[in-house]
């Protein structure tokens, strides 16, 4: 019920609504009369509360408005008044208000009343008769001189009295007169005036007439009393004449409203129904004429069926014959589809052999190229050889996307569903984009949301060539500025994450009238003859068709001349066979004060958002004037800075001058500083060092390199792999210290290739060996021990895949040279190929090859695949090679029994191998928090963490991880902690031993 309250005090406004809504009514208020108006117009209350005196608008003005509209009349009103004046109280009335109150009032007589004013107005109409002229009034009072006072009252307002004096003569005379209103007093002989009300109110012959009760006391719990037995309104005795007439009044000219909607609505519903009765007559015609109609149709029906069946009987014969013919069309069918087979295989094997044929040089071309820029070139020279690679990068996407294009116009490209590390991925595509950017002067940025999971799974190799297309089309549509590579999750479940890949420029942007044809084939914003702009127009289009597939959306905003960007987005699965990999601990610089200096937005943006995420406290600066002035405000704030991020070209001090000026103050020297570049340009390495700055890298900036960097610059080597002996921590100090205990069997006969991947991997710092035949690469293996194997496919005298499908023969007959510490070696054997086909994929996994690279060799690509099969954590970078010679590598005992494990899990070796990679993630973590819990002498925790380590090792029947975790655990329940360090030590050995031990019998 919807009941508007119209008063000009905010107490009795307030005061009212919260009495309405504690009985579950919904209420709107209004602080003066004109308000009140208004929101009766917009929400056509159930009952109005009106205070007499208002501004604007009074409370009699308001209700006569209301009572005077034919639409709105039957709504009940409630005047309000702050004193109990008869004059007031007849004005009200005579307004056409159903009941008023004298303020103050009790809650329970307020509500009596708004109740049993909306009982009356629901009530039904059970007779058609309205008032007559005279209606008529029965009086019952025991007092013969109130009811001669009434009687005589009645008769001068034209009313006709039925004067009683009992409550059972008041019964009997509304059984012979049904009167149109009744007056009660509360006591009275035989039956008082309340039973006589309830009685009234319960008939539905007589429920609808008013009641007024009259009590000789002014009670409240009397009123409530009548009110709640049905009586419509009220009167203390003695009573004034002209307020008895009012609502007399008031009541008879609502009943009376009633009684002629009531009737009006009678006479609509018995229009209605004549029409209904007329349409039913109407409906009985047509029936009967369709039954005529239904009997001639049934009669020719039988007619027909016999025509039709002797037709059929002759469509029969016709269709044995018509069959024999269909038989034949169909065998001819089946010899076209199986022509059509051969000519799609044949055509599937010559794009194969054209790829190989095409990518074979090209690799030669882009790899000496690439070698050749490392080398002492000028200007003019380096501008040549990058320019030569750019240009042979081009043409290889260009064949890349005609293949991809006949691939899914053919319908015989699929997406992969495998686990990858995302962050790993846009680090790897990131690299040869941003030297690309770097050689015309522009920014390059990525960034990947903290919130979205390292670990997925999906088809990371149609992601890269999506990204890498999008972003190499920012790159070639940009003249100067940036370019950004974002991230972020949209949506996320338990087993999977929807994401949304951006890519932002700066460039020429695309015209309204042509983006919704960008992603069509063929098609580019500028189709002249005289663009500026190359290409083939397939890009964009292989783009929305690898998404399609991928079951994602793409699309773009751009304006022209100030950029565009190109988003889209995947649904990838998590990959649960690991726990959540942690690349650093969240709050590990916790309160580290960190100066940040850059130019850029967008790199600051990603700066901060890294070292917010590690616990630092962050300042930043967009130039070197800014930033020598904050290092300056810091040492009179007593609150120095503890590292500085710079980066190296900035205007109008660039980064080298700034350290400069800052090695030149005692004070400030000794800050540790980090430097950023763009790709790193030649001799930028050479300054640091002679500017004593402690690090340098490259942007984009990867995430763990930067964790790494700062770990290894304040000096916290249980946080950092790097040596403490580098003397410039740079991404590669940071990788290379791991790959120099590795050795790297290349087979390959093409001798440009051959010298491509050699610099490659000597620049990397592996050891390795050449083989330029399968059958050499054979030879080598059992005569020496690698690490891993990078295997070409087309070779003379054997090829790749007899040399694998051997060297996996003879490492179960057990042939071949192995370290003496290991008896399950199954060493990674990586295929290098130029074939574009999935065929030729699928063909290296079937001979026991574990990972394939597409030529040509990227040094970026190669090295990051090489880091994912040789360091020991699948996140390259994360975990420090072990030293041979260490107590770790020469204990003789395998550090678990795996074969009897394997029996335990019912000969599954790959879910079992899925099952300790996650148990050491997990041990890794809880190491962590052990050694946190010991230096906050907790030893729940310590006992608690340890005690899970103990019972996942012995599920794995590592024994001796799982007793040394039993010794830690009863340390930490014990409470005393002494020793625990030492226990903790012995236990990451052991684990480090477990992860060898997994890595080698892969």
């Amino acid at each position: 019920m919807k009941i508007l309250v119209a008063d000009d005090s905010l107490t009795y406004r307030m005061m009212i609504k919260e009495m309405l809504e504690e009985n579950n009514y919904d209420v709107e208020i209004a602080e003066n009369g004109q308000e009140a108006l208004d929101l009766f117009q917009q929400t056509a209350p159930d009952l109005v509360i009106l205070d007499i005196i208002m501004p604007k608008l009074d409370g009699i003005e308001v209700c006569k408005l209301i009572k005077e509209n034919e639409q709105t009349r039957l709504t009940p009103v409630i005047m309000l008044t702050s004193k109990d004046d008869v004059e007031d109280n007849v004005d009200g009335l005579n307004a056409g208000a159903d009941v008023y109150l004298t303020k103050p009032f009790f809650e329970t007589e307020l509500i009596a009343k708004l109740q049993s004013l909306l009982r009356f107005r629901g009530l039904q109409k059970q007779s058609e008769d309205v008032f007559s002229e005279k209606p008529r009034i029965l009086v019952a009072d025991d007092s013969l001189v109130v009811r001669e006072q009434l009687s005589e009252l009645l008769e001068e307002g034209g009313y006709t009295p039925i004067i009683v004096e009992d409550g059972q003569a008041a019964l009997d005379a509304m059984k012979q007169y049904l009167p149109d209103l009744i007056i009660l007093d509360v006591l009275m002989p035989k039956v008082d005036g309340l039973e006589v009300c309830e009685k009234i109110k319960k008939s539905p012959a007589t429920q609808q007439i008013p009641v007024i009760i009259i009590t000789s006391k002014d009670d409240i719990s009397d009123k409530i009393k009548g009110f709640n037995a049905g009586a419509d309104d009220y009167l203390t005795k003695p009573y004034n004449p002209k307020a008895f007439m009012a609502k007399v009044n008031a009541l008879l000219r609502m009943k009376k409203m009633q009684l002629e909607t009531e009737r009006n609505i009678l006479a609509k519903v018995n229009l209605e129904l004549q029409d209904v009765n007329e349409r039913l007559e109407h409906l009985n015609l047509a029936k009967q004429k369709a039954n005529e109609e239904l009997q001639r149709y049934k009669d020719s029906l039988e007619a027909q069926v016999k025509e039709r069946t002797h037709e059929l009987m002759q469509s029969m014969d016709n269709l044995r014959q018509e069959n024999a013919e269909r038989r034949k069309a169909e065998k001819k069918m089946e010899q076209a589809r199986l022509e059509a087979v051969a000519a799609n295989q044949a055509k599937s094997e010559f794009l194969a052999n054209m790829s190989h044929e095409i990518r074979t040089p090209l690799n030669g071309i882009m790899g000496m190229a690439e070698l050749i820029s490392d080398t002492k070139l000028d200007e003019k020279q380096l501008y040549f050889v990058q320019t030569i690679h750019n240009e042979a990068n081009s043409l290889l996407r260009v064949i890349n996307d005609v293949l991809d294009f006949s691939k899914i116009e053919a319908g015989k490209l699929e997406v992969e569903s495998i686990s990858f590390n995302l962050r790993t991925l846009i680090g790897d595509l990131s690299y040869p984009l941003a030297s690309t950017a770097e050689f015309k002067g522009l920014d390059f940025i990525h960034f990947v949301a903290l919130d979205i999971p390292s670990l997925l799974v999906g088809d990371p190799n149609r992601l890269k060539q999506v990204m890498v297309n999008l972003l190499s089309n920012a790159v070639k549509f940009t003249e100067k500025g940036e370019i950004f590579l974002k991230v972020e999750k949209l949506e996320d479940s338990e087993n999977a994450t929807k994401l949304r890949f951006s890519v932002q420029d700066t460039g020429i942007g695309i015209p309204l009238n042509k983006q919704t044809d960008i992603f069509k084939s063929f098609t580019q914003a500028d189709g002249s003859t005289t663009r500026k702009y190359g290409g083939t127009g397939l890009g964009t289009t292989i783009c929305k068709q690898l998404v399609d597939l991928m079951g994602g959306k793409i699309g773009l905003e751009s304006v022209e001349n100030e950029g565009s960007t190109f988003w889209f987005t995947v649904t990838l699965g998590k990959d649960k066979s690991a726990s959540a990999f942690l690349e650093e601990k969240a709050n590990r610089f916790s309160n580290l004060r960190v100066l940040v200096v850059n130019s850029n937005e967008h790199s600051l943006f990603v700066l901060r958002e890294y070292l917010q995420h590690w616990g630092c406290i962050v300042e930043d600066t967009s130039n070197g004037q800014e930033a020598y002035a904050a290092l300056e405000a810091s040492l009179s704030s007593q609150n120095p800075f503890e590292l500085i991020l710079i980066e190296a070209y900035m205007l109008p001090i660039d980064g080298f001058a700034l350290v400069q000026k800052i090695k030149k103050n005692e004070t400030l020297k000794t800050v540790p500083l980090l430097m950023l570049t763009s790709t790193g340009r030649k001799g930028d390495g050479q300054k640091c060092e002679e500017l004593g700055i402690e690090g340098y890298l490259t942007k984009p900036v990867r995430r763990h390199y930067l964790y790494e960097a700062i770990a290894s610059i304040l000096g916290l080597p249980e946080e950092s792999a790097l040596s403490s002996t580098a003397k410039l921590v740079t991404r590669h100090s940071i990788a290379e210290e791991f790959r120099s205990n590795y050795k790297v069997l290349l087979v390959e006969d093409y001798q440009t290739n051959q010298q491509v991947a050699m610099k490659h991997l000597d620049n990397a710092g592996y050891q390795f060996d050449l083989a330029e035949t399968g059958k050499q690469a054979v030879e080598a293996f059992q005569k020496n021990h690698y690490d891993l194997i990078l295997m070409d496919l087309q070779m003379p005298v054997m090829d790749g895949y007899k040399a694998a499908q051997t060297i996996r023969s003879m490492e179960q007959s057990g042939l071949h040279n192995k370290k003496k510490d290991s008896d399950h070696d199954k060493i990674p054997i990586i295929a290098m190929t130029a074939h574009a086909m999935q065929s030729a994929r699928n063909k290296c996994f079937a001979v026991g090859m574990n990972d394939h690279i597409a030529k040509p060799l990227k040094r970026k690509n190669l090295i990051s695949l090489i880091d994912k099969w040789l360091l020991l954590d699948k996140h390259p970078g994360n975990i420090p090679t072990p030293d041979p010679s260490s107590d770790i590598a020469s204990n003789d005992q395998a550090p678990m029994d795996f074969e009897s494990a394997l029996k335990e899990f019912e000969e599954d070796r790959a879910f079992l191998l899925e099952v300790v990679d996650g148990f050491i993630e997990n041990v890794s973590d809880q190491v962590h928090i052990i050694r946190q819990a010991i230096s906050e002498r907790n030893g729940d925790i310590v006992g608690k963490e340890a005690h899970s380590i103990k019972g996942g090792a012995a599920n794995l029947i590592a024994d001796e991880l799982s007793s040394i975790a039993f010794e830690l655990e009863k340390i930490g329940k014990s409470g005393n902690l002494e020793g625990s360090l030492e226990t903790l030590e012995t236990l990451e050995k052991e684990l480090q031993r477990l992860e060898i031990y997994i890595l080698k019998i892969r």
